[in-house]
């Protein structure tokens, strides 16, 4: 097959927010030199995970897709913990370049994102904080409709990934590598959201997918051919980062801190118990677990959860290595619009980890939900 060298429509999308951003705006403002921790100091109540807000917050959550790796998300949501936060949270779906664009528009000031998204932002020129990445594994696998037993059974293949700025090309692109087949002699279908991706290779549009627990073990038990998986590949794999809009930020810190402190209980009870983001992914992609195929899904979700995520503490770091990171991971279009820029630009004002770790936070999830387990 001869790849294909139309460029696709979520790649034409990136660049177009891309332009226009550079022309619409100048380069950010220069960071300070040093970063104030947000305000405290905090009385936690007894029995939840946040002080209250003055008024409540609506905040929209555009996920990239309903996976193992989004779990706390729909934990957070189902048990109330965006609500006892003082959050009313919407949660969308929306890819990497959909993102970008709503970041873009003002329409996301805070929110939690793909790991592409923040450099695509910063690509633009644009000020953005990041407040902290939850995850560093590629947690993805290939799949395949027949057995790949050889570098030729890839070549003039056609793989379906999300976007041209996500991890789910990052990990395509690095087996690749493995095998010795370079970039251009497959065609890469960009298909902006996993039911596409999961329907082109069910029909045969696409002869390979990456594809994110729990859909990855549906299309195996459905009989595709698990290829390889990437959780212990050595990629450096940004992901779910919280990001937030620094003008905004600076004048909502409290909301800021309430929303980081909702995502990491939702983390944190995954971590505690990884049967818990099961039944919450099974309702969201209507899976029935009582099933053989909804059992191997949430089998899939059970073990993705035990590296999808870091501690808690690790979280609430966030330094230049952090930042550095969105430049180091991203593709060739991104990289180099960032190649010049001061990263360290992206670190977040007040520091909102900072102040959760001086609080006392990841002390105060261990008293409410008790400890990890060991390992």
């Amino acid at each position: 097959m001869t790849p294909s060298r139309r460029r696709p429509a979520a790649a034409l999308v990136l660049t177009a927010a891309l332009a226009l951003a550079g022309c619409a705006t100048g380069g950010p403002a220069p960071a300070p030199d040093a970063r104030p921790a947000a305000a405290g100091p905090v009385s936690y109540p007894a029995d939840g995970p946040c002080p209250p807000l003055a008024e409540r917050a609506r905040l929209s959550m555009p996920a990239v897709a309903t996976s193992a790796s989004s779990s706390w998300m729909y934990v957070a949501q189902a048990r109330g913990l965006f609500a006892a936060c003082g959050l009313d949270v919407e949660i969308t779906q929306a890819n990497t370049s959909a993102q970008t664009s709503a970041y873009l528009a003002g329409e996301l000031p805070i929110a939690v994102v793909g790991g592409g998204t923040p450099g695509a932002i910063a690509a633009t020129g644009r000020p953005l904080a990041v407040l902290a990445v939850l995850g560093n594994a590629p947690v993805f696998s290939m799949l395949a409709r027949t057995p790949v037993t050889s570098a030729a059974d890839v070549r003039g293949a056609t793989i379906g990934v999300l976007s041209p700025v996500d991890g789910t090309n990052k990990v395509a692109h690095y087996y690749l590598g493995q095998q010795g087949v370079p970039a251009g002699e497959v065609t890469f279908a960009y298909l902006n959201t996993m039911p596409n991706v999961v329907a082109a290779l069910e029909s045969g549009a696409v002869d390979l997918a990456v594809l994110s627990a729990p859909s990855a073990d549906i299309q195996e038990f459905r009989g595709m051919v698990r290829v390889a998986d990437f959780h212990e590949a050595p990629i450096d794999n940004p992901a779910n980062a919280v990001i937030a809009e620094p003008t905004w930020l600076a004048e909502h810190p409290d909301v800021a801190a309430n929303l980081l402190r909702a995502v990491l209980a939702g983390v944190y009870q995954v971590q505690a118990d990884p049967q818990a983001g099961s039944p919450v992914i099974a309702q969201a992609l209507g899976i029935d677990p009582a099933t053989p195929e909804g059992a191997a899904a949430m089998a899939g979700v059970q073990r993705t959860v035990h590296f999808a995520y870091r501690p808690v503490r690790d979280i609430l770091t966030v330094d230049a290595p952090t930042v550095e990171l969105f430049r180091s991971t991203a593709p060739p279009e991104i990289a180099d619009r960032l190649r010049e820029r001061d990263m360290t630009e992206l670190l977040p004002t007040p520091d909102v980890g900072a102040g959760l770790a001086a609080d006392g936070f990841a002390a105060h999830l261990e008293r409410l939900y008790g400890p990890l387990p060991a390992g």
